[in-house]
């Protein structure tokens, strides 16, 4: 236990497992420190032997096991057999998933389980000395045969045997080995108690007819002793005796084996032939009873004729006295005339019968046909009304869906109406993040589109001082028509649209980073009519993300329509609409395959 402590530990060393020894087994009396080896790695063991000492130097390395249970299950499923065996792992010595257990504790397991199987069984032990240490032949050393006689405790068996009882035997067993030798216990002992029965066996004296030798005779507690479970005989010429008697005893007992197995082949001999003559004795009576019936038959066949003979004679003899011995064809017209009556009468009932039958089968073809009429009048009928309830219902359904497609548009438009305030209030309160692209002319360098992130607002006309120009569109930096703080008109907004500008497009390549992402952008025409100006200009915007882009064009295309539609002053002093603003509609999505 101490060793396989010490070897879970990482920091465990010599110096510890020898400490903890000291500390545990300090005041044993088999037990030598260290001290008096007077050698640090090294303790003793007091053996009956003599005193063994053992070297701790390389004991927690060796006790380390670093096969762990996993890996040895992984290979015991190898198709190869040796694998298999070699790696079987063993959980009756502690193996577990976690850590594999020590070679101590596999060693415990295995003596364990050796001590089970032993236990089961009688082992006898075999002593085996060496001759000589050269491992040759003829050589014998005789101070090397004694020290192992004397380490092997040979010589105090022996001592013990002498001094003790030499044969020693359960009481059951003893009784089934020499039971043959005494009348009171052949064939089998006069009670179940076999400590009795060994008594009798030893002190009765009442030999068998066939044992042939003289009176077993011993005394309780001299020649032998009873224990618990067991007989101890001390003597070695009592079991001699014993032994002997057995021998001169089986001969008597094979005789009697041998009388008992030929009695019982003869037995069963002799019952299957007494079985074979009584089945041949049955099957020789069935045949001469079967051979009297049939002749007894043929005998009273013989008579019943002679009597119907005689019978049919005498009757003929009546008839001739009763038509006045007339000849035979007086007889035979009679017979005509009775034969034609009972046919005519058959004739007549089986005539009725027939008609009976026809009229029957008319009924019933008549009935065959009322029930299919009626079946198909009735099909048609359920036919005709499921007709009719399908029509109702496909009309109910049609309502029900318009109905139903009339909730879902106003609760979409409402909700549509909803995110549009919400978006609104956010253009109006906070503001929107979005790029501008402006363009630069230089007469040097050119025209230059520079991006910048400007923050959008939508400004009502009673905010901004200016309740003649309608909402506008503002953005930090001011704007790029010069109108500063006050913003942009979204009337002057001519059309509106999603993509990349053409300007755009001119200016940067196909692969650059500012026009990459096409469905982030937008742009807007913008007149200058207001200003005295004949050319329009274009505010090109582009968003974070797609679902910003669709949010800011959606507010400004709500807007702008509303802007659009605004009465205004026109020059002759009247006031008109405002022509409708062109807005760009995106693309409807490609149809499904």
């Amino acid at each position: 236990a101490q060793l396989n402590e010490q070897t879970t530990f990482k920091s465990a060393t010599t110096k510890t497992l020898i400490s903890a020894f000291q500390q545990n087994l300090d005041g044993n009396l088999h037990y030598i420190p260290p001290v008096v080896l007077k050698c640090d790695n090294k303790f003793g063991i007091k053996h009956y032997a003599g005193d063994v000492e053992y070297t701790v130097d390389s004991f927690l390395a060796k006790n380390m096991d670093s096969m762990y249970y996993d890996i040895k299950k992984v290979m015991a499923t190898a198709a190869c057999s040796l694998i298999k065996v070699l790696f079987a792992p063993d959980v009756e010595a502690g193996e577990s998933a976690k850590r594999p257990p020590s070679i101590t504790t596999q060693f415990k397991g295995q003596v364990h389980s050796l001590i089970e199987q032993l236990s089961k069984c009688k082992p006898h032990y075999v002593r085996c000395v060496k001759p000589n240490d050269a491992k040759k032949a003829g050589l014998v050393t005789m101070e090397r045969m004694v020290h192992q006689v004397e380490y092997l405790n040979m010589k105090e068996n022996v001592m013990v045997r002498r001094a003790g009882y030499c044969f020693r035997m359960p009481f059951k067993g003893f009784v089934a080995r020499f039971k043959a030798i005494c009348k009171n216990t052949w064939p089998l002992p006069e009670s179940d108690d076999m400590k009795a029965a060994t008594v009798s066996i030893l002190t009765s004296g009442q030999m068998t007819t066939w044992s042939q030798s003289s009176p077993i005779l011993m005394q309780e507690g001299v020649d032998f002793k009873l224990g618990k479970t067991k007989v101890f005989i001390k003597d070695p010429q009592s079991i001699f005796l014993l032994e002997s008697s057995r021998v001169a005893a089986m001969p008597g007992v094979v005789e009697v084996i041998q009388k008992d197995a030929r009695r019982y082949v003869y037995m069963t001999l002799f019952r299957v032939q007494r079985l074979g003559f009584i089945k041949a004795q049955a099957n020789m009576r069935q045949y001469l009873c079967t051979k009297h019936y049939h002749i007894t038959l043929n005998y009273i066949e013989n008579i019943q004729c002679h009597v119907r003979g005689f019978i049919h004679a005498r009757r003929m003899a009546a008839h001739r006295r009763q038509f006045k011995n007339k000849p035979p064809r007086t007889f035979a017209t009679k017979l005509q005339a009775c034969f034609r009556s009972y046919a005519a009468k058959c004739n007549l009932e089986e005539a009725k019968y027939t008609r009976l039958k026809e009229a029957t089968e008319l009924i019933k073809v008549a009935r065959a046909r009322y029930d299919a009429e009626t079946l198909i009048g009735a099909r048609w009928r359920c036919r005709a009304q499921h007709r009719k309830y399908v029509g109702d219902l496909k009309h109910v359904i049609v309502v029900a869906s318009r109905m139903r497609g009339m909730l879902h548009r106003i609760r979409a438009r409402k909700k549509r109406e909803e995110e549009y305030n919400t978006w609104l209030k956010t253009f109006k309160e906070t503001g929107v993040k979005i790029t501008k692209f402006s363009h630069t002319r230089n007469p040097v360098t050119g025209v230059k589109i520079r991006a910048a992130i400007h923050t959008f607002k939508v400004i009502d006309p009673e905010e901004g001082g200016a309740s003649n120009e309608g909402v506008r569109l503002a953005w930090i930096g001011g704007g790029v028509f010069s109108k500063g703080k006050k913003g942009l008109p979204l009337g002057d907004v001519v059309s509106l649209h999603r993509g990349v500008h053409q300007s755009l497009k001119d200016h940067f390549d196909s692969d650059a980073e500012e026009i990459k992402d096409a469905d982030l952008h937008l742009y807007m025409n913008i007149t200058n009519s207001a200003q005295g100006k004949d050319e329009d200009k274009v505010l090109i915007l582009r968003a974070d993300s797609n679902w910003e882009r669709e949010r800011f064009f959606r507010v400004l295309e709500k807007l702008c329509l509303d802007a659009s539609y605004a009465p205004e002053q026109t020059q002759t002093g009247k006031v008109g609409p405002k022509p409708m603003m062109k807005l760009a509609r995106p693309p409807p999505p490609p149809p499904s395959k």
